[in-house]
């Protein structure tokens, strides 16, 4: 009723709300929007019915939804989506799409005075560190190459590897490995920790201590590894808050390039290889340690403009009053 004044009503929906079907029903909705479809069976099953005559997926998952009443995914031109690769058809922002605020910085750099040192982790402080930020089950034969490469051509280098020590993914992961590093010197560079253990007894900050444990490391590494195919943004996030320059995969991930967005927002398409001969010479390259400081400090200096989500709001309001006109 208020679209004409261009103010719009959210509902937020609780996908565990009983009778959720009717519910959703009875709101009578212009238009339905699922942030995330086939992270979670609820969501997915919902996604098979016709609840608005206007209904859309977006960036909480990057995969197409490939179902039948889903109308449009809500992406970013940023984010070089093709529109090929999905059945819905692409809204395509010129902003950011994500509304990104400052507080979840404030909240991990408060754990900054907690931190521990590289010994508390097994780490020497003359170690290079590139640390896989994201879940063991998602490092690839692909994974494998990279950190091959980086090993055999950075001195004093080692992959950091964040893991469970029951983790049956740990175990499939070693036994590939000790198939690709024909040199066991290369293997033995590759380092495991556990974010689950408890390296600081009674540690009583009212978070999880894994997430904790997590921005130690970020915090103590010199660059982080980019997933692929899965592409990053919450752990791309995660390095630019600590000011590390993440080296991207991205040119690989066809649904939803969250790295090469994040860069060209904070204006250092530097950090952008095309391909994996660009990000090879990209890792050379940075072995100069002035080159490095100098895209630590670009970042530093850059990324509040993550944060500026007033035009990424007005975007959302001048499309989904568009998407109203139906």
């Amino acid at each position: 009723d208020n679209l004409g004044n261009e103010n719009i009503d959210s509902i937020f929906i609780d996908i565990h709300t009983s009778n959720i079907n009717e519910y959703i029903l009875s709101l009578d909705l212009d238009i339905l929007i699922y942030m995330a479809i086939g992270l979670e069976m609820l969501s997915y099953s919902l996604s098979f019915n016709r609840f608005a005559p206007i209904q859309c997926n977006t960036l909480g998952h990057i995969n197409t939804s490939g179902k039948e009443y889903i109308d449009y995914y809500i992406t970013s031109k940023l984010f070089q989506s093709e529109s090929e690769l999905f059945t819905e058809k692409l809204i395509q922002f010129d902003s950011l799409t994500l509304c990104c605020t400052n507080s979840y910085e404030t909240l991990v750099k408060s754990f900054t005075p907690h931190f521990l040192p590289r010994h508390a982790f097994g780490i020497n402080n003359t170690d290079i560190v590139y640390f896989y930020t994201a879940s063991i089950f998602k490092i690839t034969p692909d994974n494998d190459i990279l950190f091959k490469f980086i090993l055999t051509n950075i001195d004093n280098s080692i992959i950091l590897i964040n893991y469970n020590t029951n983790d049956i993914w740990y175990e499939k992961l070693m036994k590939r490995l000790k198939i690709q590093f024909d040199n066991d010197e290369l293997l033995q560079r590759i380092k495991f920790v556990d974010c689950t253990k408890e390296y600081i007894p009674n540690l009583n900050l009212d978070v999880n201590k894994s997430m904790f444990y997590y921005h130690n490391l970020v915090y103590l590494c010199d660059f982080a590894i980019e997933s692929f195919p899965f592409g990053s943004c919450l752990t791309t996030l995660d390095a630019l808050i600590w000011n590390k320059i993440k080296l991207s995969n991205s040119f690989r991930v066809v649904r939803a390039k969250f790295t090469t967005g994040l860069y060209e927002t904070i204006g250092i398409p530097g950090l952008n290889p095309k391909s994996c001969e660009e990000l090879y010479n990209l890792i050379l390259k940075l072995k100069s340690y002035k080159l490095r400081r100098k895209y630590e400090i670009r970042i530093k200096l850059n990324r509040h403009k993550i944060y500026n989500i007033e035009p990424i709001i007005k975007e959302w309001q001048t499309k989904l009053l568009s998407l109203c006109s139906y």
